[in-house]
């Protein structure tokens, strides 16, 4: 059984960086003629998801679509594995705010440097000074952002403590807060030890990983600190009730 997971993870991961490869070839050989434009770069993007999701046989329950704003808006999800970013950008074209470390992937950051990522070293106060400037400047280029205020993944039944900086920018812009909640049946998808091979094995060395998604209505608020604890408010109360009955990584009491 364990020969056999890493003989699937193995095929998977070959089979991610080749499509991932042939894609970015094609995108830049046509730059001369279809241009370098963020929309461009994110229909790149959505492709390639789709094209993971076949490979990854990635199955989920999905709600709140009608929830996305038509102007940009600040996007903010529960953080469990290094594979929520697939399902976000699946279906919300957004720049992701994202710890540095993953720019130091060969082909995965050129895969996510060219269809929009924000690198961030949060220990680092210029750095996080650096990306709200960045998130300000895109918002006001017509661009939604994407961020996981947790910091880092968890295996908390609900969500770690959030930072503020992106909230308090939001009220600074006044743009709409949407949350967003996604959740795996199984504790295996969640990401808590080792580095991103380790857990791409434990995560899809398996056949399928049940997960569900859910776009929260949009908020707005005068106050970031107060904003940040209502949308998490909603966020924990959301997580909740998708674990009712369901969720074998958090199983709910049988009454």
């Amino acid at each position: 059984m364990i020969i056999f997971r890493y003989i699937l993870g193995t095929i998977r991961a070959l089979l991610l960086l080749l499509l991932m490869a042939i894609m970015l070839f094609l995108y830049f050989i046509s730059i001369p003629i279809f241009g370098n434009k963020p929309e461009r770069a994110f229909r790149l993007r959505r492709n390639y998801i789709k094209g993971v999701f076949i490979i990854m046989n990635i199955r989920f329950e999905l709600k709140g679509l009608e929830n996305r704003p038509d102007a940009p808006a600040l996007y903010i999800s529960n953080h469990r594995s290094f594979s929520d970013p697939f399902y976000l950008c699946r279906y919300i074209d957004a720049y992701v705010i994202a710890k540095a470390e993953l720019g130091d992937i060969p082909l995965v950051s050129q895969g996510i440097r060219t269809t929009g990522i924000i690198f961030v070293k949060r220990e680092v106060q210029s750095s996080r000074s650096a990306t709200r400037q960045a998130m300000v400047d895109i918002v006001n280029h017509g661009y939604n952002v994407a961020v996981y205020p947790e910091g880092k993944t968890s295996d908390e039944q609900t969500t770690l403590p959030f930072k503020p900086g992106t909230f308090e920018e939001a009220v600074e812009l006044d743009i709409p807060v949407v949350p967003v909640v996604l959740e795996y049946m199984h504790s295996r998808a969640l990401w808590v030890e080792g580095g991103i091979g380790t857990q791409f094995y434990r995560q899809f060395g398996y056949w399928s990983n049940p997960a569900k998604m859910s776009i929260l209505p949009p908020m707005k608020g005068t106050n970031g600190i107060d904003l940040m604890n209502k949308v998490r408010d909603c966020v924990n109360t959301e997580i909740t009730n998708m674990h009712q009955g369901w969720s074998l990584a958090f199983p709910t009491p049988q009454e």
